[in-house]
């Protein structure tokens, strides 16, 4: 059996605050289509910031190939069965889905 190279996600935790201005765009690509017609009404992210603060990291995945799938969720309540879904590749980071 071969040995899993960890050492992409090792680089990317040690490097996780000084990526998450990268990570904060993503995430916010992936929510813009949803900013015409809100789903609440309290406290409606509107800009990348406000959706940071309202997201957590649930998974990190490490694929055969190096890179990263990293999933986020909404902090309780708000949108349970959403997902945003990230791929990482060193300092790249590629939006992939918003899921419901």
């Amino acid at each position: 059996m071969a040995e899993i190279d960890t050492s992409s996600l090792t680089k990317f935790l040690d490097n996780y605050a000084e990526m998450t201005g990268v990570l904060r765009l993503a995430l916010f690509e992936l929510f813009t289509p949803h900013l015409p017609d809100p789903l609440w009404e309290d406290n409606w992210p509107t800009n990348a910031e406000a959706l940071w603060g309202m997201l957590q990291l649930e998974e990190i995945e490490l694929k055969p190939t190096g890179e990263l799938g990293l999933s986020y969720a909404f902090i309780g309540d708000i949108w349970p069965d959403a997902t945003f879904s990230l791929l990482v590749d060193g300092a790249q980071v590629k939006p992939m889905a918003l899921d419901d």
